[in-house]
């Protein structure tokens, strides 16, 4: 579960330093940049995955999500113009990360009293978030936005009939975000801090006995992936 309160500070931060930037006037690039229907661009950033789950209250057993991972993800940009404030966004790309949950024993078999399993998932996700982009009026050279919008992802890492858990490849976020536009002479760069919440549940159907004790996934009832996500822009 995101953590909001931490990341306050960053749009402090961002309305701070609009205010600072406004106090100057300075030479403008890229005076026509925001006047095209369509650009293009591309995109790298840091991802954190986390997962928040809904235990089974007859379960013998609990999992622990250890917290945020942190990976890597890279993609294009196709924005297309609406008007003065407002713009569409497809920003297809690839997203790698990686999940973890911790098993407590707290009864009888599979695992037993005070022993600990873990279970790790890595994530290969081809993702396509769709979202639209409100700009704020340009400050000199710098121009912050607010965005919103969806994500589908598909995870095409390899998936095993042993997991521990078994987790649904489809994922459908909502995603909200702030960003930071800066304007240099050849292209434009941005940065954006952007929360995505999923709104399905990721959680599979029960493992075969013969390959993989179920309890660890019956200990869950059910389990929404979640993500923050640091961008670099170029356009």
């Amino acid at each position: 579960m995101f953590r909001l309160k931490k990341y306050a500070w960053v749009i402090i931060l961002v309305a701070l330093a609009s205010n600072s930037w406004a106090q100057s006037r300075v030479v403008q690039n890229l005076t026509t940049f925001d006047q095209k229907p369509l650009h293009f661009g591309y995109r790298l950033g840091i991802v954190g995955m986390d997962i928040d789950a809904e235990f089974n209250p007859t379960s013998q057993i609990r999992g622990d999500i250890t917290g945020m991972n942190w990976g890597f993800a890279a993609g294009l940009i196709a924005s297309l113009r609406i008007n003065r404030y407002m713009n569409l966004r497809a920003l297809p790309g690839l997203a790698l990360g990686e999940r973890v949950i911790k098993f407590n024993g707290q009864g009888p078999d599979p695992i037993g009293a005070g022993s600990k399993e873990q279970f790790t998932r890595k994530s290969t996700y081809v993702e396509l978030p769709l979202n639209l982009k409100v700009k704020t009026r340009r400050i000199n050279n710098y121009r912050p936005y607010f965005m919103a919008g969806v994500a589908y992802r598909f995870d095409i890492a390899k998936k095993r009939d042993d997991d521990m858990v078994q987790l649904s490849r489809h994922n459908l976020f909502l995603e909200a975000g702030i960003g930071l536009d800066y304007y240099f002479q050849f292209f434009r760069y941005g940065t954006e801090l952007k929360f995505s919440l999923g709104i399905n549940n990721l959680l599979g159907d029960t493992p075969d006995p013969t390959k993989q004790v179920p309890d660890y996934h019956d200990a869950f009832k059910s389990l929404n992936a979640s993500m923050v996500t640091l961008s670099f822009f170029f356009e």
